[in-house]
């Protein structure tokens, strides 16, 4: 008896909804659900994306100064012209620069 109910209240609920899709469309409502939560959820990954690029060049700024630190201390250099290991550091912060100001675009 009590799942005849519960069957009852269940077929009502659906024969509401199917008239309410009828009268409302929705279908499209539904749809522009779907499209808007795809929009977030890639805006949300880019973020993301963004935060961990922001962070790697945080690092590498850190390896950076602690590289030239080194550098002064124990061999009084100033001048990082003619270093190999210097130019790359660069490089690669650069690199994350740019990747990064592709992202915010």
């Amino acid at each position: 008896m009590h799942g005849k109910l519960i069957l009852n209240k269940i077929n009502q609920i659906l024969d509401k909804l199917a008239k309410f899709n009828n009268d409302n469309n929705l279908s499209g409502y539904i749809n522009k659900i779907k499209k808007n939560s795809k929009n977030i959820s890639e805006k949300s990954l880019n973020e993301i994306e963004l935060s961990k690029c922001k962070l790697e060049l945080t690092k590498k700024y850190y390896l950076l100064g602690k590289y030239i630190s080194k550098k002064y201390y124990n061999e009084k250099i100033l001048d990082f012209s003619y270093d190999e290991e210097y130019k790359k550091m660069c490089k690669d912060i650069d690199n994350i620069k740019n990747y990064i100001k592709n992202l915010s675009n």
